[in-house]
């Protein structure tokens, strides 16, 4: 198979948009959990804070093969 840039961007994009939302699922999931979140003392839950640290980290410079966004 030929890939061009165009269709190698258009996979990273999609994997990298899947993998996030499989994480977000996965933390809002844990922190439904009063167990995994100090037992619902009030505070904001570690979930919410691994969310929150995810969300707030910039773009990648290189895409998975090494190459400049």
């Amino acid at each position: 198979m030929i890939y061009t840039d165009l269709s190698v961007e258009a996979i990273e994009k999609s994997f990298r948009s899947a993998f996030e939302n499989a994480v977000n699922k996965c933390l809002v999931s844990s922190a439904e959990n009063p167990a995994g979140n100090g037992g619902g003392s009030g505070k904001e839950s570690v979930g919410s804070q691994y969310t929150k640290q995810a969300n707030g980290r910039s773009e990648a410079k290189t895409n998975l093969w090494g190459h400049n966004n």
